[in-house]
């Protein structure tokens, strides 16, 4: 059977997961099980790259280790007219508070903790890409 090439209008989303390996790997798994292409990356600079290169449905950024240059990719991000509306999961430990904010005042579509985007991850993924989301809706930092 020859499959046709995909088309902007055939094609799988496409998730841009800006993680360590380990979240990035699982991250790649319950994506595709969603339906979803991936492309895991360490780097926000490569991030950043392939981003404009490949348009992404949705970003996943993790907070933590290079804290920095992750928030500096989100600030880029909105300062890009092409990538400024680009939807943004943005998560990290509930006891990093601070970082979770930070992304927040950086742009991010949403900011969840850990804890609650690996227990319920495609809903989340899915509250993401909605065009308005309410302030409690935005940031959500409980393990339940």
């Amino acid at each position: 059977m020859i499959q046709e090439p995909e088309t902007a209008e055939t094609a799988s989303p496409l998730a841009l997961v800006v993680a360590d390996m380990m979240f990035g790997a699982r991250a790649r798994a319950a994506l595709e099980q969603m339906g979803w292409r991936s492309t895991v990356l360490t780097r926000p600079e490569a991030a950043l790259a392939e981003a404009r290169a490949n348009r992404p449905t949705l970003l996943l950024l993790e907070l933590g280790a290079g804290n920095a240059a992750r928030l500096e990719l989100l600030r880029t991000l909105r300062a890009d007219p092409a990538l400024a509306d680009l939807p943004v999961l943005a998560f990290g430990s509930h006891m990093a508070r601070a970082a979770l904010t930070s992304a927040r005042d950086a742009g991010a579509t949403m900011v969840v903790s850990n804890g609650a985007l690996v227990a319920r991850f495609e809903q989340y993924v899915t509250k993401a890409l909605e065009k308005h989301l309410r302030e409690d809706e935005r940031f959500v930092t409980d393990d339940e």
